[in-house]
């Protein structure tokens, strides 16, 4: 019974020296450095990746946002269209006018639309496609303005489609153009200078074509 008890008591010793040299193996300045690189490594695969989906999202956001700009762009290029065919049956000057400041303001709408569809997708064949898709609905506006006139043109049907597109382009000019452009600039640092530089445009090219002769 003694030399059990003093085996049992060994025993219990040498499980402890055991315990012992496993929390100081456990402890020790090596073991703790590379748990500390683990944990880094872990953390650092789980950061990278919420940047990765994080990044994922954004483009798929820039994506949507250059499509549905370019869907509402055609949307109201449509009017513009018709406006500029039916301002041209009133005289040339009043369609090149018309067709100048259409123009100019198309340029930025371009921008808005191929810019977040290219970061996107990093295919300037998608950025050009969604770009001319929303292009397309202004010879389309002119060419329904065309078969309404196609038949001849009563006064009726003529103050009717000059009514129609004075609205429309009011409408565009109130709810889309002027926001937008204080969107961008709440201040109205640029805002104001560059209304007024719009309006003095157009009346330059009034004065010069009223010279040239054009009719």
């Amino acid at each position: 019974m003694t030399v059990e008890k003093k085996g049992s008591y060994w025993d219990q010793q040498n499980e402890k020296d055991d315990e012992v040299a496993i929390d100081s193996a456990n402890t020790s300045p090596c073991v703790m450095e590379s748990r500390r690189e683990m944990n880094l490594l872990e953390t650092g695969f789980d950061d990278e990746a919420k940047l990765l989906a994080a990044a994922q999202h954004q483009k798929e956001q820039y994506r949507r946002a250059g499509m549905m700009t370019g869907i509402a762009i055609a949307i109201h290029n449509f009017p513009e269209g018709l406006a500029l065919f039916v301002s041209s049956l009133q005289g040339m000057e009043t369609g090149i006018i018309l067709s100048i400041g259409i123009i100019l303001h198309n340029l930025p709408e371009g921008v808005a639309i191929a810019a977040p569809v290219y970061y996107a997708t990093g295919s300037k064949l998608q950025a050009f496609k969604w770009t001319a898709i929303s292009g397309v609905a202004q010879p389309l506006g002119a060419a329904v303005g065309w078969a309404a006139v196609s038949g001849g043109m009563s006064y009726a049907l003529q103050a009717s489609l000059y009514a129609v597109v004075a609205g429309m382009l009011v409408c565009i000019a109130a709810k889309e153009l002027l926001p937008g452009a204080y969107r961008f600039d709440p201040m109205g640092k640029y805002f104001v200078l560059s209304f007024f530089v719009g309006i003095s445009i157009i009346a330059s090219s009034l004065v010069l074509i009223h010279y040239a002769g054009a009719d």
